[in-house]
């Protein structure tokens, strides 16, 4: 089997231990530290923020370590951070540790989360990019299926030991499946996709990709800020949804944190329903059309939220959005690889990061400082919905990479 699928496999299972054990466990360790502590919904969000802040603050230097070190160290160094996060998070007593092992927590998840990930998964694909993109998120998609264990753990021995055997599980599994990440298949005499040819003389790749380019040629156009706006709008959304829709439907819906964990696990099945579905049209119809159409998804699927009173409203909710997740995520990485090749893809994506962060810092703490100053999440959710809108304008704004010449003659 061609290598480039171990280094698929490797990812699958990164992302899916590290994103279980802290950022889609996060919502419910919100519910018992504002039980415990008494904190309120700010402070809690922003301590979500903080890991966006973290991220996009280590994206040029952590861009540079991939390309300079290759994705394997940078990863293997996330995931011990992660694990020390964890344990200092499982012995917080105050404000100040909880912000120090959130801190702690988020260089971990920044080092192992898709910024390195999906930098190896880049190189070793071309004709089949999306779909490797694609299963490699399954992991993403598939961490909150992990989260009811978390909730078990809270009730069998309680939410710090659980943060510990989390700290214990990453080092246990998703350090060595770290170990899979290898750089640049002509490193070790390969090319991408195997060296196959394209099928029938034609590659699948509806995007003609421009000539490679630098990071510094990339910050010279327009395209760069456009995708990586809307990408920030994208997370904004993702980002608050994760942090205050537990919240949500145990305070305000009134649902038990355990029926709660069961809406987790539901949407993470609908996101693996789009993902799958994009693995088999991501290679084939233009990405970005499927990116403006998802952004219209998570639209309508925050705004049913936002009114929900029923059951059924919720499921719609989770559907749409969850979907929407699936097909979207995945081709942020693609994109950027389309318009502006792989040579530096680690330090133009670490360049965005800087950007897309300013919307995953904002999406949490805008929730949260809503809501503790209406006393509800229908506005909260509202205002969160509308950059939907707006991510899908800067996306429909980035100019199609093969109907315009401007990315190349901007960098002549």
């Amino acid at each position: 089997m061609f290598f480039g699928w171990w280094v698929v496999a490797g990812a699958i299972v990164v992302n899916l231990i590290t994103l279980a054990a802290f950022v889609h466990a996060y919502g419910m360790y919100v519910v018992v530290l504002r039980d415990e502590f008494a904190w309120n919904a700010t402070l809690l969000s922003f301590g979500f923020a903080l890991v966006r802040i973290e991220n996009g603050l280590l994206g040029p230097l952590q861009g540079w370590l991939v390309d300079r070190y290759g994705p394997r160290t940078a990863v293997s160094l996330g995931a011990i951070t992660l694990a020390a996060g964890l344990l200092w998070f499982s012995r917080l007593s105050d404000v100040g540790s909880y912000l120090g092992a959130v801190a702690l927590m988020a260089v971990g998840s920044s080092l192992t989360g898709i910024a390195s990930l999906n930098v190896a998964v880049v190189h070793w694909f071309e004709r089949r990019r999306a779909l490797a993109l694609y299963l490699s998120t399954m992991g993403t998609f598939g961490a909150p299926l992990l989260v009811p264990l978390v909730v078990l753990g809270f009730t069998q021995v309680g939410w710090r030991a659980t943060a510990a055997i989390s700290a214990a599980v990453v080092l246990a599994v998703a350090l060595p499946a770290a170990q899979l990440l290898r750089h640049r298949p002509e490193m070790y005499g390969l090319r991408p996709d195997g060296g196959a040819a394209p099928e029938d003389g034609a590659a699948l790749t509806p995007v003609r990709a421009m000539p490679p380019i630098s990071a510094r040629q990339a910050l010279r156009v327009r395209q760069f800020y456009y995708l990586s706006l809307g990408h920030g709008c994208a997370v904004l959304m993702v980002n608050a949804v994760l942090v205050h829709m537990v919240l949500h439907l145990t305070s305000t819906l009134g649902y038990s944190l355990a029926e709660t964990s069961g809406f987790v696990v539901l949407l993470s099945l609908f996101t693996l329903a789009g993902t799958v579905c994009g693995g088999f049209i991501g290679d084939r119809i233009e990405r970005r059309d499927i990116v403006v159409a998802c952004m219209l998804g998570h639209f309508v699927g925050i705004v049913v939220l936002s009114v929900a009173s029923a059951a059924w409203m919720v499921f719609a909710f989770l559907a749409l959005h969850g979907i929407s997740w699936g097909l979207r995520g995945p081709l942020m990485s693609s994109l950027r690889a389309d318009y502006f090749g792989t040579a530096s893809f680690g330090m133009i994506t670490g360049l965005s990061a800087m950007i897309v962060t300013v919307g995953a810092f904002m999406g949490p703490l805008l929730g949260g400082l809503i809501y503790d100053a209406t006393g509800s999440y229908a506005p909260a959710f509202m205002a969160i919905a509308s950059f939907a809108l707006i991510g899908a304008v800067f996306f429909i704004l980035a100019a199609r990479a093969d109907r315009s010449s401007r990315v190349a003659t901007a960098v002549a």
